[in-house]
């Protein structure tokens, strides 16, 4: 194995760069630690350290990591911090598991150390094996594409070299210099997922393939590219239609694809509203978007909304937002499927025999004809019903118990000084009176009664 080509092909240590080497005292971080002294003058590294955390979670094993640690670095003439930390007890306070309270005191005590000494980067000595146990994890919990990706190289200032050395090759590494290194007794312990997966699941995996790793080097580099490709385009997707406006943040999804707006949803939750959508919410955002009912509000956490208009979704509409949906109409028939409906406008010079449902008479010369349209209400509308006096029309539509939703998909037919008539619900005055010929007349189909 050439361990200074492949520190020079991950392009993660630049000359001039101090190492801070997290090192446990186990086979991984020892190789990490041995293989950068040995290449530092070729890498052109100008200091390298070491920080040990003592966890306390096995008690004098655990000191005698710390030990061993503390005598290596005095025998390779190095920097050495160390630092106690209970974890068992911090996990208890935080309720969280000893494997997350780990990882979390770990890099926080890291990045202290970094800071206070004057080190650059970080170096963690995780492995191709570790790689493989963290994608099968995250498969196995059921995690997206960003985890399938698995551990990444670098993370801000923390840099991981070892990502494509295998655990069989750094053993002979070590056993060829006759280098000693710590056994961790809990890694045999198979009640810890990760310690499950790498004595229970990999073993049958390289049964399987005993070049199982390389695959997953390979299915990760994949990943990475596929991913990158699918950001740049999601990415291009939410710069064009994604905007703030006045009644919020604004995705007009319109000729997009479930699949697609579900990428351009993710992206502006993710990186506007910075969390995450569970597969829970994801479905009920998806029911939403196929059933395509303008109106229809989604509450996905307690401070995010996101509603459904036409084919535009408004993220944390203002109190009182409702659609302002225009179909100006023409003669003849005029669809509109985001309301399931057709309007049908023709001139007749008689007033017909029979009238029927959502059927309206307007007198030709009392219509604008030109500003004719079917829409939803508006900020400060009002309607005179035929036979009653004149209200806004939210008084007149809470008044009838007409639900939020269902009044903010309400379809209208107006022009520009009156609203004629409130579809499924009510004609307005002057609309199917006898001796106002010729009319106007106006047919809608297709959707059931409010």
């Amino acid at each position: 194995m050439d361990i200074q080509k492949i520190y020079e092909d991950s392009h993660l240590i630049s000359p001039g760069d101090s190492l801070l080497v997290a090192l446990s005292g186990g086979k991984d971080s020892v190789f990490l630690l041995h293989s950068l002294i040995e290449c530092r003058a070729e890498l052109g590294i100008k200091k390298i350290g070491v920080a040990h955390i003592n966890h306390r979670l096995r008690g004098e094993e655990s000191d005698g990591d710390e030990a061993f640690c503390r005598e290596l670095c005095s025998f390779l003439k190095i920097p050495f911090y160390a630092e106690r930390v209970n974890v068992k007890q911090l996990a208890l306070l935080e309720k969280s598991s000893l494997e997350e309270t780990g990882r979390r005191v770990r890099y926080s005590v890291l990045s202290r150390f970094a800071s206070l000494y004057g080190y650059n980067k970080i170096a963690t000595a995780h492995t191709l094996d570790d790689q493989a146990e963290t994608i099968i994890f995250r498969l196995a919990k059921g995690c997206g594409w960003d985890g399938i990706k698995g551990i990444r190289d670098v993370r801000g200032n923390i840099i991981r070299p070892l990502l494509r050395v295998d655990a069989p090759s750094l053993l002979e590494w070590l056993k060829s210099r006759g280098i000693d290194f710590r056994m961790d007794q809990t890694n045999n312990v198979t009640t810890f997922d990760r310690n499950l997966i790498r004595h229970k699941v990999l073993p049958a995996l390289e049964r399987i393939n005993p070049r199982y790793r390389e695959a997953f080097l390979r299915f990760r580099t994949l990943t990475e590219e596929s991913s990158a490709l699918l950001s740049s385009f999601v990415e291009d997707m939410v710069r064009e239609r994604f905007k703030a406006d006045d009644s919020g943040y604004v995705l007009n999804i319109r000729g997009l694809s479930l699949m697609q707006a579900k990428a351009a949803v993710r992206a502006v939750i993710r990186d506007v509203f910075h969390f995450t959508l569970s597969f829970h919410d994801m479905g009920l955002l998806e029911e939403m978007l196929l059933r395509g009912k303008s109106g229809k509000r989604l509450t996905l956490s307690k401070d995010l909304t996101v509603h459904l208009n036409y084919q535009s979704l408004y993220f944390n509409p203002p109190e009182g937002f409702f659609s302002m949906d225009t179909f100006p109409l023409s003669r003849g028939m005029n669809d509109i499927p985001a309301y399931g409906i057709s309007v049908y406008v023709e001139g007749v010079e008689a007033y017909p025999f029979q009238i029927g449902d959502n059927e309206y008479l307007i007198p030709e010369k009392e219509c604008d004809k030109a500003t004719l349209c079917a829409r939803t209400r508006r900020r400060g509308d009002l309607f005179v019903p035929s036979g009653g006096k004149r209200k806004k029309i939210k008084k007149y539509l809470n008044d009838l118990k007409i639900p939020r939703v269902a009044r903010d998909n309400v379809i209208m037919i107006a022009d520009k000084n009156r609203i004629w008539a409130i579809v499924d619900v009510r004609e307005g005055e002057g609309v199917n009176e006898p001796g106002q010929e010729p009319y106007i007349r106006i047919r809608v189909k297709g959707r059931d009664a409010t």
